[in-house]
């Protein structure tokens, strides 16, 4: 068996050994002591629905970040292919072939 496997069935052991002492060792709780300790849930106020405005705002948000997303890319695209260009015409040129045009 693999090391790891080994370490980590021992902190399992530990683990669960532990949460057994724990458990052990706190007193043990009755149904009427936990329900009086409950509180009434609070009442959920409903979500509004977006009006036209939010979902024209998000949408444009959305779109300005694809936008921005897709310049990023394109640069990262134009810069991986001068840097390509520029190593292969260097590894041309040092092997006496001429450079592509």
């Amino acid at each position: 068996m693999k090391w790891w496997m080994r370490e980590r069935d021992q902190l399992i052991e530990q683990t669960l050994a532990f949460v057994e002492g724990v458990a052990a060792a706190s007193p043990k709780r009755t149904d009427a002591a936990v329900s009086a300790r409950i509180e009434p849930p609070r009442p959920v106020e409903p979500l509004k629905p977006a009006g036209p405005g939010c979902m024209a705002s998000e949408r444009a948000e959305i779109e300005r970040r694809v936008a921005n997303f897709r310049a990023r890319q394109q640069k990262f695209q134009r810069e991986r292919d001068e840097h390509y260009n520029a190593v292969f015409s260097k590894t041309r040129s040092s092997l006496g072939n001429p450079a592509r045009p």
